[in-house]
């Protein structure tokens, strides 16, 4: 997997506390071809915390209804050092719309075949969001 390099920083106004916060936008590709695209929304909410969008599609094409989209926080927990990661109702900072298909609950991420099985979305969801956590440029400064 990899991320396009060709990814998006925008800076806004977190709508709830007022604190300046950033997006970053961009493409996973796997073997070539994109495979989801994600919105990293940072937050700075009595410490640094990331809300992950991926947005999955088999096909990408405009006229079919297939894209599904899970939401991730990854933060701070219990302890005063600790992060966790959970899944979390997906797009809630984001309007209805085409783009994002179904927006999962946490409970359809959790039951979701594509957590559990084999398949182009096939655990790829955890391992997209660890792995953007670990080497992206928002993750390591969140």
């Amino acid at each position: 997997m990899s991320i396009d390099a060709e990814r998006q920083v925008k800076d806004f106004i977190c709508e709830h506390c007022g604190a300046a916060s950033q997006r970053v936008t961009g493409f996973i590709h796997r073997d070539g071809d994109a495979l989801a695209v994600y919105f990293a929304s940072c937050y700075h909410h009595g410490g640094h915390e990331v809300w992950i969008d991926v947005v999955f599609s088999p096909t990408w094409a405009d006229e079919v209804d297939d894209r599904e989209t899970f939401g991730c926080r990854v933060g701070p927990i219990d302890g005063p050092n600790d992060i966790g990661s959970s899944l979390v109702r997906a797009g809630i900072a984001f309007p209805d719309s085409k783009n994002f298909g179904h927006k999962l609950t946490r409970d359809e991420a959790c039951h979701t075949r594509c957590l559990r099985t084999s398949g182009p979305s096939s655990t790829t969801y955890s391992r997209a969001t660890n792995w953007f956590v670990i080497t992206s440029t928002a993750g390591a400064r969140y």
